[in-house]
C-alpha cells in the first residue's frame, strides 16, 4: 500500500507550476516588440524567482513535526491507519490525528483528531474490515465516520 501526504504533492505541484508560468512567459515573448517583452519578462523573471524561492523553502521546510505510526492494516489488507502525531515545537500547538488510508493508499481520510499523545497504536482495533475503534486518552477527541466506513471512539 502507497501512503502519499497529498498536501505535500499539492503544494510541490503548485509552486512548480509557479515557475513553469514564469518561464513560459519569458519564453513567448522573446521575439515581441521592445515594448511588449521587457515589462512582461520582468513580471515573468519575478514569478519564477518567487516560486523557485517558495520552492526550494517548502522543500526544506519538510523537516515537519509530524511523526507517523507504522500502518495498521485491516483484516482484509486493503486499508490501513496509522497515527499522525505532530508537533510544532517552539511554535506551540500539538495533536494526534488518525489517517484512514483507502484504495491502496491513494484516498486517505482523517477520522480521528484530539490531543498530543491522546492515542498510540495499540488502542487502534479493527472489528471487521468496515469499523474500526478507536480508544483514545485525554479531554477531548473528534471522531468521524466515512460514507462506507464506521469509526467508534472510546475514552479511556
Amino acid at each position: 500500500m502507497i501512503f502519499i501526504e497529498w498536501w505535500i504533492v499539492a503544494r510541490l505541484f503548485s509552486l512548480a507550476l509557479l515557475v513553469a508560468v514564469g518561464i513560459l512567459g519569458l519564453w513567448a515573448v522573446r521575439k515581441k516588440t521592445w515594448g511588449t517583452r521587457v515589462p512582461v519578462q520582468l513580471v515573468s523573471a519575478v514569478v519564477a524567482l518567487m516560486g523557485t524561492a517558495l520552492f526550494l523553502f517548502v522543500l526544506w521546510g519538510f523537516h515537519t513535526g509530524h511523526i507517523f505510526s507504522a500502518p495498521v492494516y485491516s483484516p482484509n489488507r486493503r486499508m490501513a491507519v496509522r497515527i499522525d502525531d505532530y508537533s510544532a515545537g517552539g511554535l506551540g500547538g500539538s495533536y494526534n490525528s488518525v489517517e484512514l488510508f483507502m484504495t491502496h493508499g491513494l484516498r486517505s481520510e482523517v477520522v480521528f483528531a484530539g490531543e498530543s499523545n491522546s492515542v498510540e497504536p495499540a488502542s487502534l482495533n479493527w472489528k471487521n474490515d468496515g469499523e474500526l475503534e478507536i480508544s483514545y486518552q485525554g479531554r477531548s477527541g473528534s471522531c468521524v465516520n466515512t460514507a462506507q466506513f464506521t469509526v467508534r471512539c472510546i475514552r479511556k
